[in-house]
């Protein structure tokens, strides 16, 4: 028995050598620390940190730090996030992640799209067969036996009422069957316009990139991010023809959105920043982009341009005002949209106490109808307990919001409450969170 133990030892020792003669004979070969190991380890040092105190500090185990630090691990963005928390970074890490560091790249090259001036005859992206089928019903209801041969004012009005019912619906509703509505009511829109007087065509064109613009937040919320793009850039171009600078530059904000749901805090600022140039935007718009680069520099970690850019949207925002019978911009269903925003980004930065002060305050408010509102910043909120170690009152928030999941459908709020299920995992022997877990599992697939 001990010579056959001996022999698989000598075996593998001799399988683990290069080969004789080769490049690497008799020397030892150590891998070298990546820009973030060799970044990780200078900041640690410089904070004064040993690995042990970085390791509870970022909630990260001692091992997986000191792999990082001699690069034998990869690190993930929301490590490097943690990281960056932990050492006061300013997202410095979080850059460094070579994924993070791939998709800037490739994000970046397709910026542009946001940026072109409006195509002629610009043709609608395609949705799934799921949406079609949908769309192909609600547009024989929005038809109606009423509708007049030649479109009129009271056209426009009866789609615009139709857009409320629409976004509406987008509370309680699967965001694939509400795109395929959107989508398809954008059609009727579209044959309308050609039909309308020419006085009439701008408004009614401009009526269609709203559609197009919420299109793109269902096609997010369906987890479809490539098509919230070609949906939200095709809202800008239409907007463009109908001589709207406004939903154009807003469409600024919400290709910001989607980036900062992928974890691309460089790209969400970048987009945030440009929709904020020309003053002569409103102010609401300016205070929404505003609001989402807080949320980028806090993504990456950068505590005090968070914090300046979260008191900018609190100003702009106070100050707008709706200026117009079309419809606003943004979430409607928020009382306090800088409020939100600067829970949001509080947890983002690792202050998680002060971040569920202002959301359980915040998401009180959001009315109860609202059921997609309420489960996107109540997820938000749920996870900034869980962060803050209130265990018990972060199950008791997420049991709430489990009946909500399955009926609503979101993706944006699934990356919280996997982020939430990460946290609870390791203390599944505490019994409200044992017997939640399941449950959260569950919802999730």
């Amino acid at each position: 028995m001990r010579l056959r133990s001996l022999t698989r030892a000598i075996s593998r020792e001799h399988a683990s050598r290069p080969a004789e003669g080769g490049p690497n004979h008799g020397v030892v070969v150590h891998k070298q620390p990546d820009p973030f190991g060799r970044e990780l380890r200078r900041l640690r040092k410089e904070k004064g940190l040993t690995l042990r105190e970085l390791s509870k500090e970022a909630r990260v185990s001692f091992a997986h730090i000191s792999n990082l630090e001699h690069g034998r691990k990869e690190p993930t963005a929301e490590i490097a996030r943690n990281c960056d928390r932990a050492l006061d970074a300013m997202g410095k890490l979080t850059a460094l992640v070579p994924e993070m560091r791939r998709r800037t790249r490739r994000r970046t090259e397709t910026t542009h799209l946001m940026l072109t001036p409006p195509k002629d005859n610009d043709h609608p992206p395609r949705i799934g067969r799921r949406a079609a089928l949908f769309g192909a019903a609600a547009s024989l209801m929005a038809s109606g036996d009423r509708a007049p041969a030649v479109p009129d004012e009271q056209t426009l009005t009866r789609f615009r009422n139709l857009f409320e019912e629409t976004r509406s619906l987008g509370q309680t509703a699967s965001p694939i069957n509400v795109l395929g509505a959107a989508v398809s009511i954008s059609q009727l829109l579209q044959t309308a316009t050609h039909q309308a007087h020419p006085s009439l065509q701008p408004e009614l064109t401009l009526l269609r990139a709203r559609f197009a613009e919420f299109a793109g937040w269902m096609a997010q919320e369906s987890g479809d991010d490539g098509l919230a793009l070609e949906w939200t850039n095709h809202a800008a171009n239409l907007a463009s023809q109908a001589g709207d600078r406004d939903l154009r530059t807003y469409a600024l904000v919400r290709r910001g959105l989607i980036e900062m749901y992928q974890g691309n805090a460089a790209l969400t600022i970048a987009l945030a920043q440009r929709a904020q140039l020309d003053e002569r935007t409103p102010a609401r718009i300016r205070g929404l982009a505003a609001q989402r680069e807080a949320q980028g520099h806090a993504l990456a970690g950068d505590r005090d341009s968070a914090l300046r850019a979260l008191d900018n949207a609190t100003a702009l925002l106070a100050r707008a005002r709706r200026s117009d019978s079309r419809p606003i911009l943004g979430s409607q269903h928020v009382v306090d949209q800088a409020a939100i925003a600067t829970g949001w980004c509080l947890s983002d930065l690792g202050l998680h106490k002060r971040a569920t002060e202002v959301l359980d305050r915040e998401v009180l408010r959001i009315p109860q109808s609202a059921s997609r509102a309420r489960l996107r910043f109540g997820a938000r909120r749920a996870l900034a307990h869980a962060r803050a170690n209130d265990l018990d009152h972060a199950c008791e928030l997420t049991r709430e919001l489990l009946g909500i999941v399955s009926v609503v459908e979101s993706a944006t709020v699934a990356s919280d409450l996997r982020h939430l299920a990460k946290l609870l995992a390791p203390h599944q022997d505490y019994r409200p969170i044992g017997e939640l877990y399941p449950l959260l599992v569950h919802a999730l697939s």
